[in-house]
C-alpha cells in the first residue's frame, strides 16, 4: 500500500519493521538488508529522526553476527543524531544498546578464554 501511495516515510518504516521481523527470525543478513534499504530512503528524504531509529535497530544484527566494529559505528551515529534532534529517549535507548554491545563483547571474550583453557 505504501508503495502504491509512493509514501517514502511509510515505505521506510515498513522496511524497518521487516528488518525487525527477520532479526527475530535470526536471519541477520536479510535483517541487515532491509534496515539498509530503510536507511537509504530516510537519507534521501532527509528524515533524521527515522534514520536514527533504523540505525539503532541496525546495531542489533551486527551485534548478533559479531561485527562489533560496525555495531559501534551504528551506535555512535544514532547517538549523535539523537542528541542533535533533542531526542532524549533516543539517547537513553542508545546507551542501552551500547551496554548490550559491551556485555556481548565481554561474554565472547570469556567464552573464548574458557575454550582456550580447555584446549591447553
Amino acid at each position: 500500500m505504501a508503495n502504491e501511495l509512493k509514501n517514502k516515510v511509510k515505505i521506510g518504516i515498513q522496511l524497518n519493521n521487516i528488518g525487525l521481523t527477520y532479526f527475530e527470525l535470526k536471519d541477520y543478513q536479510k535483517s541487515l538488508q532491509n534496515y539498509t534499504e530503510a536507511l537509504i530512503i530516510f537519507d534521501k528524504i532527509n528524515d533524521s529522526f527515522n534514520y536514527s531509529l533504523v540505525l539503532g535497530n541496525l546495531f542489533f544484527p551486527h551485534t548478533q553476527i559479531g561485527n562489533y566494529k560496525e555495531a559501534k559505528k551504528c551506535f555512535d551515529e544514532a547517538y549523535e543524531l539523537s542528541l542533535e534532534l533533542g531526542d532524549m529517549y533516543g539517547v537513553a535507548h542508545q546507551y542501552g544498546n551500547m551496554g548490550e554491545l559491551y556485555l556481548r563483547m565481554v561474554n565472547n571474550r570469556i567464552i573464548k578464554k574458557n575454550d582456550q583453557n580447555r584446549l591447553d
